[in-house]
Formats: C-alpha cells, sequence, structure tokens
C-alpha cells in the first residue's frame, strides 16, 4: 500500500499533466454531474472553492450557485492554521489571496458565516474511492470539516486524481461522495 504522500506526489503529477482543454471539459462534466444531484438541488446555502491551476474549474459552479439565490461561501486562509468561510454575492468580492487563490474581499470579509451549510464542495489533490480525500497536507479543510461532520461533503475530483487506498491520519476527515467527469460515488 502507498502512502499518503506518495498518492499525493503521484495525484499531483498525473492532475497537472492532464491538457488544459481535457481539464476544461472534464470540470464542465463534473459541474453538470452536481447540479443533477438532489443535494444540490434543495441545498440553499453552500460552502465551496473556486478553483484554480490545475484543479477541477469551479466558475460555472459559483455562476450557477449565485444565480440560483444560493447562499454561497468561499474560503478565505487568515493565518498558518485558520481558514473561515465568507459569503460572496458576486464573483466580484474575489480577489487574489493568499497562496494565489481568489478568496472573498471588500464587503465579503465582513460576512464570515456562521450558518451551517447544506453541503460543502471540496477540492483534492487526490482522493480514493472510499471518500479518503488528500489535500495539500496543511490541513485547512479538515479543521474546518470537523466542526461539520454531519453535512454531506463532496470532493470533486479528475478521474487522474483516483488514488488507491491509503491509510488517513486521525485529522482527516472522509468525503461522503466523490464526483469526476466519468461517475459519482456515494462512500
Amino acid at each position: 500500500m502507498k502512502s499518503k504522500s506518495e498518492w499525493r506526489r503521484l495525484a499531483s503529477e498525473r492532475r497537472r499533466s492532464m491538457p488544459d482543454n481535457e481539464r476544461y471539459e472534464a470540470s464542465a462534466l463534473i459541474a453538470q454531474r452536481l447540479f443533477s444531484l438532489e443535494a444540490w438541488k434543495q441545498a440553499s446555502v453552500i460552502y465551496m472553492y473556486f478553483g484554480y491551476g490545475d484543479e477541477v474549474q469551479t466558475g460555472e459552479i459559483l455562476e450557477c450557485a449565485l444565480a440560483e439565490g444560493k447562499r454561497t461561501a468561499l474560503p478565505r486562509v487568515l493565518n498558518e492554521k485558520d481558514m473561515v468561510f465568507s459569503e460572496i454575492r458576486s464573483a466580484d468580492e474575489l480577489d487574489t489571496g493568499r497562496f494565489g487563490i481568489p478568496e472573498p474581499s471588500g464587503e465579503a470579509l465582513e460576512r464570515v458565516t456562521d450558518i451551517s451549510p447544506d453541503i460543502i464542495i471540496v477540492p483534492c489533490v487526490g482522493v480514493a474511492m472510499d471518500g479518503n480525500r488528500i489535500g495539500h497536507g496543511r490541513g485547512y479543510y479538515d479543521r474546518v470539516l470537523c466542526a461539520h461532520k454531519d453535512i454531506p461533503k463532496i470532493c470533486l475530483a479528475f478521474e487522474a486524481q483516483i488514488v488507491g487506498a491509503f491509510t488517513p491520519q486521525d485529522t482527516d476527515i472522509r468525503m461522503d461522495m466523490v464526483i469526476t467527469e466519468k461517475r459519482c460515488v456515494v462512500v
């Protein structure tokens, strides 16, 4: 069995090697799978991330959530350990934050949400089909997710990011669903 760090390296390499056009097409398919879920249709409050670089692109998801009137919150990194979700009302309220990732800014900073989400859409470097997720290794999402254990956690990933089994850390939070361009797996 490969270690979590070995899978992180392999999944990152595979994701990086995807051609841009394939990445954008796969991101669109993933968004359509998400939109077809009953959990999405019924959600009124969503925590999600803004895909950047070679991640699953979530611009279409963000646009749809805002157009449907869903209260939508994105993460903002405060320091080396803490991340909060702030509600945005427009993509115009995003600005480049720590690590170069678009984050809530301006008036959105005053809207740090304490409202419990109906679903949480989570990024990954890699994910196993048992729901064990590999992030960048800083623990930001796991620390937030541990406060929302009963909320459906949906991990978006390309097929290239699917990894084999690994031993999770005690602080890792398992995903409830994994959506790729080819499948939607409930864990």
